[in-house]
């Protein structure tokens, strides 16, 4: 039982060595799975047997892809990426269904000529199988590319989801139709959609519980089995409704994805690292595996069907994606549908729905996954083609009211060798910036098309210093919630107004707590303070990612940094660790340097830059 198992995790560990040393070409791990698949299944060696066991983790590896493809949507860039276009620009909701409308009636056309051609049985599965595009080719190749947070970017993305999650549903509900034809049984679905808005709510008020912190981490890991808990609700809802498993999955990792909006990297990083270090190589393995690929080569049908496919693939793709001209270049929308053209799992998933339902033989699946694989190796190649260098994201400091304490404090970023940018709408001090040589800007930060006018983006760092603290606070409304930029830092008069700053993420400095604070260090640790305030220009402070394994496990006492560099701080898991002769470091702390220049740099090199 064990030993086919064996086989198919010796192959996914030595895939992504193969793959990685292809050059010519953009290979995908998952086609080097499918691949591997078929050389060491039916069609080749014969080394994988089917059996139970391999059915269960095969099944259960495509159930937990379908989750991961919710997970994936960020839905605050999303919001950000609607809410901030520019004016020349059409709506991403109007871009993302009206390519997914058109892309449909296309597929369903070709789809009719198949079936009168004889050459398929029925043309609604067919139409979907067409429709399917794949977040799993697509957000690697934005990531890779670096345009994936950038207008571009995000519009290609929303076009990917609305088609994966619509397709889907659409996959349902035709599903429900070609097996059972009672209409009552599609609004059973309408259940699926009820316990994702109950189950949000829920998770929500569980994910703000103290003891939920306590037992994310060590041997409970109970966001990772609440998440597991999660997706096993939502694929037994969906049988019990008599839905697809994919619908339910796609749900629940949505709903996680939703609940964990800031972006609890060590806890997603987790999730996908069970999902693609073991159950979703094994789909796909045994999806090559199951394949025969001999038997489908001698049929006609199958010769006529695979060029007639790829061509139809993408040519559903591509002409739907000339409305992106409505916001961008001739080459921007030519490289997004070749993009979008890409297909892989949920092709093969909704394939394989139609072989098990009897509405798609075994040589049109056959065709169908190595159309797949095919648009997968092609795809990313024509997009890196045809889409335009990669955009270049200006990051800089960008401080919102002209005071004097603004100035003074962008004078001094500026010699630190930061991109400086002062917001403000009054003349008088917008003079005084210019006067200190920083670059200044005339907006209204209070206002959306104000931020517009400043280009505020994301990856910039906010520091909001009017005197009035309603209008700070109005300012880090819009930065957060409109803009969702992350790295915001605020003035705070008042200190009974810093929560409602914190509550929208934003660090917060109140002048009377600062002085405060200082007061305190020259007392109780006049040596410490000293090296900081009045050490020359030399004196820096950075932060470094631990990468050394020289360094992990080791104690604080035990390490002898170069020449006078302190660690003042660390962060691990989100929390901050004040360190101490005891302290042992763990690999990826993130620890703050202080020290003279050559030394801290120095350091950093030595341990990994951040």
């Amino acid at each position: 039982m064990f030993n086919s198992l064996l086989i198919i995790i010796l192959a996914a560990f030595i895939v992504p060595f193969i793959t990685s040393h292809i050059r010519v070409i953009r290979f995908p791990i998952v086609v080097g799975e499918i691949i591997a698949g078929l050389i060491l299944g039916v069609s080749g060696l014969r080394l994988i047997e089917a059996g139970p066991l391999l059915d269960f983790l095969s099944a259960f590896g495509f159930t937990y892809l379908m989750f991961l493809s919710g997970l994936e949507i960020d839905f605050q860039a999303l919001s950000m990426a609607m809410k901030c276009r520019k004016d020349n620009e059409a709506n991403p909701l109007f871009l993302a269904f009206g390519t997914f409308i058109l892309t449909v009636g296309l597929s369903f056309a070709i789809s009719l000529g198949f079936t009168s051609l004889g050459i398929i049985r029925s043309p609604w599965l067919v139409t979907l199988v067409l429709s399917t595009t794949s977040l799993g080719i697509v957000v690697p190749v934005l990531k890779e590319k670096g345009i994936i947070n950038s207008p571009f970017g995000q519009n290609i993305l929303l076009s990917a989801l609305i088609a994966d999650f619509f397709t889907m549903l659409l996959i349902t509900v035709v599903v429900l139709l070609l097996t059972k034809g009672r209409l009552n049984d599609i609004f059973l679905v309408l259940f699926l959609f009820l316990a994702f808005f109950v189950f949000y709510k829920l998770g929500n008020i569980l994910n703000r519980l103290p003891i939920i912190k306590t037992l994310a981490h060590a041997t409970s890991q109970i966001r990772v089995r609440g998440s597991f808990a999660l997706i096993l609700i939502f694929v037994a809802l969906s049988e019990y409704l008599g839905s697809e498993a994919i619908l339910g999955a796609f749900l629940a990792g949505a709903i996680v994805s939703l609940i964990s909006e800031k972006r609890d990297e060590s806890f997603i990083l987790k999730l996908e690292g069970i999902g693609y270090g073991f159950f979703i190589p094994i789909f796909f393995i045994m999806v090559g595996a199951t394949f025969n690929l001999t038997d489908a080569a001698k049929s006609g049908n199958f010769l006529l069907l695979l060029p007639l496919l790829v061509v139809s693939l993408y040519l559903v793709k591509l002409v739907p994606a000339m409305l992106f001209r409505l916001s961008f270049s001739w080459k921007k929308a030519l490289s997004a549908g070749f993009l979008l053209s890409s297909r892989l799992s949920l092709i093969i998933a909704a394939s394989a729905i139609g072989l098990k339902i009897g509405e798609i033989s075994e040589n049109t699946n056959g065709a169908i996954i190595i159309s797949a694989v095919i648009t997968c190796l092609v795809s990313p190649i024509l997009f890196e083609k045809f889409a335009p260098p990669q955009e270049e994201q200006e990051q800089g400091v960008v401080i919102i009211g002209a005071t004097n304490t603004a100035i003074l404090l962008g004078e001094r970023l500026a010699q630190a060798g930061e991109s400086v940018t002062i917001v403000d709408l009054e003349a008088k001090q917008r003079a005084k910036a210019k006067v200190a040589g920083l670059k200044v800007i005339s907006a209204d930060a209070t206002t959306v098309g104000g931020f517009k006018t400043a280009n505020i983006t994301p990856e910039k760092r906010v520091v909001v210093t009017t005197d009035s603290d309603e209008v700070n606070l109005k300012i880090c409304r819009i930065a957060a919630e409109t803009f969702g930029l992350k790295n915001i830092i605020s003035l705070v008069n008042n200190t009974t107004d810093m929560n409602r700053f914190k509550e929208l993420g934003v660090s917060v400095i109140s002048p009377a707590f600062s002085t405060l604070m200082v007061l305190e260090n020259m007392v109780t640790h006049p040596a410490a303070f000293s090296l900081l305030t009045d050490s020359d220009d030399n004196l820096l402070v950075e932060e470094a990612v631990l990468t050394n394994g020289r360094f992990v496990r080791k104690r604080l006492r035990d390490i002898r940094l170069p020449g006078d560099t302190l660690i003042m701080s660390i962060s691990r898991n989100g929390e901050k660790i004040i360190p101490h002769g005891n302290t042992v470091l763990e690999y990826g702390d993130l620890v703050m340097l202080v020290g003279s220049r050559e030394p801290v740099l120095k350091t950093i090199r030595l341990i990994g830059i951040i």
